[in-house]
């Protein structure tokens, strides 16, 4: 819990608020960082003497850092996958992609072929997936106007059976 805990007078009569939680410690830091504005830090302009160098390199000798082997490949937290940057990728990016999506909406006047709504969350989905164009390495197949449909976002999940937002 954190607010206000009372009222409290000192000997020269001041009255002040008595803090405790997260206030307090609120109030404390901004007065700290207030009193410290315009001051240098305290190491500012000091250097390490060659002396003091060496032993801090003695000292960490053999200490391994915790995430040594850690931060690359499979054992980075960032890692994706071992096909992240894969053909599928590059092909999804490429400039052709976003012009076979708008030929479909065209060609289906920007309405879902499933609901028949038009507008809205539109997406262009593959007759064929993209997947088996890949293995099959039928890459025009990707990018042809015949292999697409307009479907909206609600469609889209119905024929790819994700789950649907309510």
């Amino acid at each position: 819990m954190t607010g206000i805990l009372g009222m409290k007078s000192n000997k020269k009569g001041k009255t002040y608020v008595m803090l405790y939680g997260k206030s307090k410690a609120n109030t404390i830091k901004s007065k700290q960082s207030i009193s410290k504005l315009g001051k240098p830090t305290f190491n500012k302009g000091k250097y390490l003497t060659d002396e003091h160098k060496k032993k801090l390199s003695i000292s960490h000798k053999g200490i391994i850092p915790w995430n040594k082997g850690k931060s690359t490949g499979k054992h980075s937290w960032n890692y994706k996958g071992e096909n992240y940057n894969s053909k599928n990728k590059r092909l999804r990016c490429h400039p052709k992609w976003r012009i076979w999506r708008e030929k479909v909406f065209l060609r289906d006047d920007w309405t879902c072929q499933k609901c028949h709504i038009k507008g809205g969350k539109l997406e262009a989905h593959h007759l064929i997936s993209v997947k088996e164009c890949i293995n099959t390495e039928n890459i025009d197949l990707i990018y042809d106007e015949n292999n697409g449909i307009t479907l909206c976002r609600k469609c889209h999940m119905l024929v790819h059976k994700w789950k649907v937002k309510k």
